[in-house]
């Protein structure tokens, strides 16, 4: 592990009405040190659509020459930090499978969110703890993540189509 480097950043545009398209065109040049690259898809697939091809294409990854030796996931609505990223990635490397950028940790801030989700969220987690309560989770609807390329292999070996089947939060 040394120094933190991104060797591909892809953007999904689940078909969203939101000028994504325009607001890549207008920074893509101003990042050389890595490639940048942008997937529209043609009909909007909510969520599970964006996740869903993330992990196909995190598969692709793992087969090339260098594959990465984490795989994340952040939404670009600017409520993840990628600041936390290094941090991620140091959880990955000392041989955690997967690591989620909490809401519920000290000193964490919740960004751009409004009440009624972060409330959702919460809940949620409440739920989650008191049903199926895995060790060391804190936030189990938080879609900021990193994954190891041993829990993409996983993954996609138990669910080969799609990894993710609910429509929405």
């Amino acid at each position: 592990y040394g120094n933190l480097f991104i060797t591909r950043v892809l953007i999904v545009d689940d078909a969203s009405t939101d000028d994504t398209a325009v607001v890549f065109n207008s920074f893509k040049n101003e990042f050389t040190d890595f490639p940048l690259e942008y997937l529209r898809h043609p009909q909007n697939r909510g969520l599970t659509g964006g996740i869903n091809t993330a992990f196909e294409m995190f598969l692709k990854d793992m087969q090339m020459n260098n594959p990465a030796i984490a795989y994340g996931l952040m939404d670009g609505d600017n409520s993840h930090a990628p600041l936390a990223i290094p941090d991620m990635l140091r959880k990955i490397c000392e041989g955690n499978d997967v690591v989620i950028a909490s809401r519920f940790r000290p000193g964490s801030r919740v960004v751009g969110v409004v009440w009624w989700r972060q409330v959702l969220s919460f809940g949620l987690t409440c739920i989650f703890k008191t049903i199926r309560n895995i060790p060391g989770v804190r936030d189990y609807s938080c879609g900021y993540r990193l994954y190891s390329p041993k829990i993409v292999e996983k993954v996609k070996k138990r669910f080969p189509n799609d990894v993710v089947f609910e429509k929405s939060f």
